[in-house]
């Protein structure tokens, strides 16, 4: 299932266990950046998109032994946990930037509330590996059906319409249904986002809701 924040030009561009506390999952912090002008674009427009699949089962589904599996992809490559910078397509490419002329935007800032309809749990590791999540995101179980997803940057590469340009981010999470065994059609999700930043023409705020989506 994939879920499109809005029109893109560039990018064609996601009770078994009882509730613990919140689970927080963090990168190393925010890379230091070169000084860089503020933004120059007349236009700029927050964007994004990602993937949210269930995972098709192996064998017989028990919520102990071999749950329900899923992941959610906002990274910007084409396959899920991607691994270079290569695999952008002009597309099939998830993730969240800001898109327009060149330049940059500062105080970047993006807030992602995914909500299911079962209760999930994160898992640290999966069929496709680890989990990748970069310098700058958060990722919080704040309920036994919601992660929030949050990302700070003091200041981005404006994306326009030459492929790879600007920054580009997102993450990459497992997770399995906790409470029981779903089929395929059976699990839906709600997402929520904002992203605010800084242009030539002063503070931006893009907000987008999404689903609810079975898949």
């Amino acid at each position: 299932m994939s879920e499109n924040s809005s029109h893109v030009s560039r990018r064609s561009l996601a009770k078994g266990m009882a509730w613990a506390a919140p689970v927080v999952l963090s990168a190393a912090s925010v890379p230091a950046y070169a000084a860089s002008k503020r933004g120059t674009a007349t236009t700029t427009a927050g964007q994004y998109f990602r993937t949210v699949a269930r995972k098709a089962m192996r064998g017989t589904c028990n919520v102990t032994t071999n749950p329900t599996r899923g992941y959610i992809d906002s990274l910007p490559y084409k396959s899920p946990a991607g691994n270079s910078d290569s695999n952008r397509s002009t597309t099939s490419s998830n993730g969240y930037w800001v898109e327009g002329s060149a330049g940059t935007v500062t105080n970047v800032s993006i807030t992602s509330v995914i909500t299911f309809n079962h209760s999930i749990q994160i898992e640290p590791t999966g069929s496709y590996g680890a989990n990748v999540i970069p310098a700058g995101w958060t990722v919080t179980q704040t309920s036994p059906t919601t992660l929030t997803l949050k990302y700070t940057a003091p200041v981005w590469q404006v994306s326009t319409s030459v492929n790879g340009t600007g920054d580009a981010t997102g993450v990459f999470i497992q997770f399995k249904v906790t409470d029981r065994c779903v089929a395929a059609g059976g699990l839906t999700v709600t997402g929520q986002t904002t992203m605010t930043y800084t242009d030539a023409n002063g503070t931006k705020t893009m907000t987008k809701n999404t689903g609810p989506t079975s898949f």
